[in-house]
């Protein structure tokens, strides 16, 4: 007898590289975060003459979109320390993690599709306060093939 096949996949593919985990951090370190966070001067991010729908901090390094480049950025706060060795360990890293971003997001704002700058070469994401989705794509050529992938942040409500 032959098993009948499913009409769809009952395993989600990820993107190449994607590897998630729930709940990385304690609900208590979380808090923690939040609160200092909180108590960054956020600025409203700009994209060149345009200003996003978000509040960023940057530290290490930032991207000027207008120069299209990294500028020096404010030291990484200390209070980040340990998560940033969480995260190299988690990331096998051979070397240190130099830029940190915190970013602010209004409850229902989302960021539409980008793809990150070659200059991070690996990207490391924390929600904190609530979850959000993320949908990953790639922007296809005339014929068809993945030519670079995109990803856009959804927020959830």
């Amino acid at each position: 007898m032959t098993q009948q096949l499913a009409l769809f996949p009952s395993e989600k593919t990820s993107p190449q590289g994607l590897r998630y985990v729930a709940e990385f951090i304690s609900p208590a370190l979380e808090r923690e975060l939040i609160g200092h966070v909180s108590a960054l001067p956020l600025q409203p991010f700009q994209f060149g003459a345009f200003e996003g729908r978000r509040r960023v901090a940057s530290f290490g390094f930032r991207y000027d979109y207008t120069l299209q480049r990294l500028q020096p950025a404010e030291p990484i706060p200390s209070w980040i320390g340990s998560l940033i060795q969480q995260v190299e360990t988690y990331g096998g890293l051979s070397a240190r993690i130099a830029q940190v971003l915190c970013t602010e997001y209004d409850v229902g704002v989302g960021i539409g599709w980008h793809r990150d700058k070659p200059h991070f070469d690996l990207i490391f994401g924390l929600s904190l306060g609530s979850p959000c989705k993320f949908r990953f794509g790639a922007r296809l050529a005339k014929n068809g093939s993945a030519i670079r992938s995109r990803r856009r942040r959804v927020r959830s409500t």
